[in-house]
């Protein structure tokens, strides 16, 4: 692993700063790439679908962030105050772990989450969303 030396100085806390910034990059890539989707798929549903095309997949929206990816970055953001207590601890090797425990976490949880969006139609049914928009999500 490079971990970076810690020494007192601007020049070593940003080599740090960059080591901790690299694990962040992916999650920087799957929220831009997510919402550029969004707005593309939204346009391309918009011009050639009927309304109701339209509504079910702001459903699916809304449905999918609400318990999918909300909980994940709820996750992520209770990891991230243990690896900032890591990090001003410059104690590396515990960031490096607490970061691969989110991971496995985050992915663990991610199958669960994935395993329920699955019933999705039959959940949206359950509690009341009407049965031709809920069986298009």
């Amino acid at each position: 692993y490079d971990i970076p030396e810690v020494e007192d100085g601007f020049k070593s806390n940003f080599k740090a700063i960059l080591y901790v910034w690299k694990y962040s990059i992916p999650s920087v890539i799957f929220t831009s790439a997510y919402y550029i989707c969004d707005l593309i798929s939204y346009h391309y549903l918009g011009e050639s679908n009927p309304p109701k095309v339209l509504a079910a997949y702001g459903l699916t929206l809304s449905w999918v962030s609400a318990f999918g990816i909300l909980i994940l970055y709820a996750i992520g953001a209770g990891i991230s105050i243990y690896a900032g207590h890591a990090f001003g601890q410059r104690d590396y090797a515990l960031l490096r772990e607490i970061y691969k425990f989110g991971y496995f976490v985050m992915f663990l949880v991610g199958v669960v989450i994935s395993i329920f969006l699955f019933f999705s139609a039959d959940i949206l049914y359950a509690i009341g969303i009407e049965e031709e928009l809920a069986s298009l999500c």
